[in-house]
């Protein structure tokens, strides 16, 4: 999912007070510990009895901040994040490019360095004033032009309509097959391990997380199609890199905004108030399914043989490509996932806005696709013996706990503070 603090400025979203609950997400899990350095202008270096360190330093021309690890175990997998980027990294190098979202005064830089369950997250700052973007002076919104329109608030764009979500269906269960529509019932992966379920809801409990699911996740054969769940036109595609370090990730994100909103694609940030529908971690359909890991296949998505390209027209119902890459260490043979979220900007670049994409269904399909996603819960409860895998008297609408979220980086730090609502006003 396009994060927007640390991927795309926290494009996880929403508005508004209703009922709600505070949460405020953490990089780290339950056994990691965090090395909090001091801040450099240029370079930062910390370093530390046998402790692991960072080298992080801005490079002019093109603008770019390069790093790299020192005295980590040889054993230990490495994730760097930042917010100043929408990429991750691994291994003990990483670099990438300043302005591919808007600039933060301070680069703020993490790596996550884990030798089995125990994890140790060190962190370090970059001052990058001079390179910021400037942050608007007031509240009220600022006109986004373009030669085809001018849009002067929320209201002057029209949120999408989904015709279908980008896997289906989920009902109803098969037993002879394991599976409820494209779920499968995979016993080694969701009962012995009790990590993860075949559909997380959104705002439903990340497995091993203290945050709050963002999107509609599915996890699903790797040979699972994907496809659009509207007309749209493709505003941004970007591509999660693992470099076959993991089993995860080396997939796509694309994002898709409504045909109303006629503003030139950014291929980047959206423009204030633009309505994006993200479809998360899809692979090419000229790839090998499943994924033949270490290799990594880096091959654009193809629409009727096109390479999917920003601007481009999409139609509901079109394949996108496969499910995208779900790490599968325990050879459970369950090894896609995808995911669909509903996102909207603002007029201040630090806060955007998340929904639960049931809501954006077209009256004709919401029921239909509601009724599934009611059977498939019960039908995995009864499955898994285990009547509390999903909390259905808590959920607004069957698959979603909460109605929208706001995703605020006024603070500047790496994760937004996000404050979930039950309803969308």
């Amino acid at each position: 999912m396009w994060r927007y603090t640390t991927a795309l400025l926290a494009l996880s979203l929403a508005s508004g007070c209703a009922s709600s609950s505070d949460v405020t997400p953490s990089v780290q899990t339950a056994e990691s510990k965090v090395v909090e350095t001091t801040e450099s202008v240029v370079t930062s270096e910390h370093a530390s009895i046998d402790r692991p360190t960072v080298l992080c330093e801005i490079k002019d021309q093109p603008a770019k901040v390069i790093c790299k690890a020192r005295d980590y175990a040889s054993d230990s997998s490495l994730q760097w994040a930042s917010n100043a980027t929408t990429r991750w990294g691994n291994g003990p190098n990483w670099d990438f490019d300043l302005g591919e979202i808007p600039v933060p005064a301070t680069v703020q830089i993490s790596l996550e360095i884990c030798a089995g369950s125990d994890c140790e997250i060190v962190r370090t700052d970059l001052d990058s004033g001079e390179l910021a973007t400037p942050v608007p002076q007031s509240s009220q919104a600022q006109p986004a032009t373009s030669v085809q329109e001018t849009v002067l608030s929320a209201s002057d764009v029209a949120p999408p309509v989904l015709d279908r979500l980008p896997v289906g269906p989920f009902a109803p269960y098969d037993s002879a097959s394991g599976r409820s529509g494209v779920l499968e019932f995979n016993w080694a992966r969701f009962v012995r391990d009790k990590t993860m379920q075949p559909f997380i809801s959104y705002g439903g409990q990340l497995p091993k997380r203290e945050t709050l699911n963002s999107t509609l996740e599915f996890h699903v054969p790797s040979d699972t199609l994907v496809y659009a769940p509207m007309d749209g036109i493709v505003e941004t595609i970007y591509w999660h890199d693992n470099e076959g370090l993991h089993q995860d990730w080396d997939d796509w994100g694309i994002m898709i905004k409504p045909l109303s909103d006629n503003r030139p694609p950014t291929d980047g940030a959206p423009a204030p108030f633009t309505w994006i529908v993200e479809i998360d971690h899809v692979v090419s359909l000229n790839c090998p399914r499943p994924r033949v890991w270490p290799d990594v296949c880096r091959l654009l998505p193809v629409i009727d043989g096109v390479e999917l390209q920003v601007g481009m027209t999409v139609k509901e119902g079109q394949v996108l490509g496969y499910a995208g890459n779900l790490a599968d260490y325990e050879n459970t043979g369950l090894k896609g996932r995808t995911e669909i979220s509903v996102q909207q900007t603002t007029d201040d670049w630090r806060i955007n806005n998340g929904y639960c994409p049931l809501l954006f269904l077209a009256p004709g399909k919401q029921s239909e696709i509601e009724d599934e996603i009611r059977d498939y819960m019960v039908a995995y409860e009864n499955w898994a013996d285990d009547s509390g895998a999903y909390n259905e008297a808590e959920m607004v609408i069957p698959g979603c706990y909460y109605a929208r979220a706001e995703y605020d980086n006024s603070s500047g730090g790496e994760w937004a503070e996000e404050t979930w609502y039950k309803t969308l006003e």
